[in-house]
């Protein structure tokens, strides 16, 4: 288990330093978008056209949006290997709720180091990002044990 935490770890530090995911990603949401502009509602385009300019985008927003998805889910998953990790077992949603939080949190601080210099508005988005995506996983580790109970 450490060996395969260890490598998703390299693997993120790697993707985010190529940034090949997101080009990929970002062009396969730019092929959809035509087909959004027609199904998405008037007031949602606007919400989303008011967000990008409060929000700390920059280069395509497509990309972007590609990579803020994937870095919620791949914090969460560094929460899910430190939870399986540890030796005592969360006994509370909170508990497990912390471990997977604080770990996207610190993930995603390593990870900013190695973006760094970035403008300050996009780091702390993306420790929101980590946060985030440690509540979902939590939630959803959470929710796998008590069904397996």
């Amino acid at each position: 288990m450490w060996v395969l935490a260890i490598l998703f770890i390299l693997l993120g530090v790697y993707m985010a330093g190529t940034q090949r995911f997101e080009r990929w990603a970002g062009q396969e949401l730019e092929k959809a978008a035509p087909t959004a502009r027609r199904v998405v509602p008037l007031p949602a385009k606007k919400i989303l056209r008011e967000s990008r300019e409060v929000l700390p985008v920059y280069g395509h927003a497509s990309q972007w949006l590609a990579r803020k998805a994937a870095s919620v889910a791949y914090f969460g998953i560094v929460g899910v290997f430190v939870l399986a990790l540890r030796k005592r077992r969360a006994a509370s949603l909170r508990e497990v709720l912390l471990v997977t939080v604080v770990s996207g949190i610190v993930m995603s601080a390593i990870v900013e180091v190695f973006e760094w210099p970035e403008e300050i508005a996009d780091q702390v988005f993306d420790l929101g990002c980590g946060a985030l995506g440690g509540v979902i996983a939590g939630i959803a580790w959470w929710l796998f044990r008590k069904g397996r109970g």
